[in-house]
């Protein structure tokens, strides 16, 4: 595609999220949280975007993919994962207490899912981008729902605190030693992109379970029809990454110069391979 009638198309479209409106729901923990919605044509899936890593519904990638999707007649749906938060609406700082979990986000999409299909939506394809792609293959490994008709992973990642596995067996051993003990007592240690990640022995060890082995399986062992789309100059993802995705045998696109948030004009590649994807 053209890239500058793509960057004078997504002009066009940059008011869509403004018809968005702010939905709010109460999560089984009680806790409240928000989410952007905006209802398209009847004849088109509705899109559930979800973002990464301590992110919200409102980061570049996620609402960029928001606007362009609106405008191109979707349904879509992008939640902020609460974290722990009531009613969150900014990105949850590394130096902050976490308490959350990987089953916590899995609890709220099922909430939303069940929300959305209150709504009348009877086809819903997922789109994570990193780590938000995770959350959604963890939902979909106990989550079955004929609603969902695709799964598309944008720079899908593991969190864990290093890229060295043996490195990651020391800390998992740390956390077996402290996850039994009350009160629940954080500890400091790097994790992602966070050099200084304050968390319980509960969060830490959620996202350390979720090894690029299990995500591996867990993609190889999924019935949907699945697209993984990644960044060919993501710096945040282990080297050989994209080669062992490719082994899972589910279709990998590779947009060549794109980085881990597919900014740039590489969006518009993106939003190509997208558009492209649910046509299929």
């Amino acid at each position: 595609m053209n890239k500058i009638l793509c960057a004078i198309l997504l002009l066009c479209l940059t008011s869509a999220q403004s018809y968005a409106a702010e939905v709010k729901l109460k999560m089984p923990n009680g806790l409240v949280a928000n989410a952007a919605y905006t209802s398209g044509t009847s004849d088109k899936p509705l899109i559930f975007l979800l973002h990464g890593f301590l992110q919200t519904h409102h980061f570049s990638t996620i609402s960029r993919l928001f606007e362009s999707l609106s405008g191109e007649g979707y349904s879509v749906f992008s939640p902020t994962m609460s974290l722990g938060i009531p009613d969150r609406k900014k990105s949850l700082a590394c130096e902050a207490l976490h308490d959350h979990t990987m089953e916590d986000d899995k609890n709220e999409i099922d909430a939303w899912m069940k929300w959305l299909k209150d709504k009348g939506h009877n086809n819903i394809i997922l789109m994570g981008h990193s780590q938000g792609s995770t959350s959604l293959l963890n939902y979909l490994t106990e989550h079955r729902s004929n609603l969902i008709s695709k799964f598309i992973a944008v720079s899908i990642l593991e969190v864990n605190v290093s890229r060295n596995d043996s490195e990651n067996k020391r800390f998992n051993k740390l956390l077996e030693s402290k996850i039994s003990e009350t009160p629940r007592v954080p500890l400091t240690s790097k994790l992602s992109y966070c050099v200084k990640y304050f968390g319980t022995p509960r969060s830490f060890q959620s996202f350390q379970s979720w090894t690029t082995g299990k995500i591996l399986k867990e993609i190889q062992e999924i019935k949907l029809p699945v697209r993984i789309i990644m960044g060919g100059s993501d710096n945040r993802i282990r080297k050989n990454w994209i080669e062992k995705l490719k082994d899972t045998r589910k279709p990998v696109t590779v947009i060549d110069g794109a980085n881990h948030f597919m900014d740039g004009f590489n969006e518009f590649d993106l939003l190509e391979v997208v558009l492209k994807e649910l046509l299929k």
